[in-house]
């Protein structure tokens, strides 16, 4: 069950099935890309503290998804209220840390970077609304991509996880 509530929190925007348009965002959603270009620039500097407190934070999303009781269907609330924050934490340092292994393989500088691209999809579900992008940036003249999730909170997006490293072309 635990589990579910994770993939649910991490997968949150990919599974919407609606696009969404919410102007006063729009700026937001635009700037998200450049955001997690620096999450990403600082990786080799931040600890897996650092990490976690640039995202979403588990209490957070509770309090976000309980005020959601209309919308947000009771199971998937029971499973997000049961996770503790030291499983949540494990899930998102297993992703910092697969992003640092991946990073490495492709002997990836965080620190010279160049940010290219991001490209996002609005999504929305039962009423909660969010986005899945992709951002792409330059290392050593090859491009690569990572997932970026976030969720939409008072016409701001909070980013959720940055994720999933490839090579560009291999996507």
């Amino acid at each position: 069950m635990k589990k579910i509530a994770f993939l649910f929190i991490i997968f949150l925007t990919t599974t919407f099935s609606a696009y969404c348009q919410d102007t006063k965002s729009d700026f937001n959603a635009n700037e998200l890309g450049k955001e997690a270009f620096n999450i990403l620039k600082e990786l080799d500097k931040s600890s897996e503290k650092d990490f976690i407190n640039k995202l979403y934070s588990l209490q957070e999303i509770k309090a976000f998804i309980n005020k959601k009781l209309d919308t947000v269907p009771s199971e998937i609330r029971e499973n997000i209220n049961q996770m503790t924050t030291e499983e949540y934490h494990k899930k998102v340092i297993d992703e910092f840390n697969d992003l640092k292994k991946v990073g490495k393989q492709y002997s990836i500088d965080w620190n010279s970077i160049e940010y290219s691209d991001f490209t996002y999809e609005k999504r929305e579900e039962s009423g909660l609304k969010g986005l899945r992008g992709e951002l792409v940036f330059k290392s050593q003249n090859e491009a690569y991509i990572v997932d970026v999730e976030a969720i939409l909170v008072e016409d701001i997006y909070e980013i959720m996880i940055v994720t999933i490293l490839v090579k560009k072309g291999n996507h």
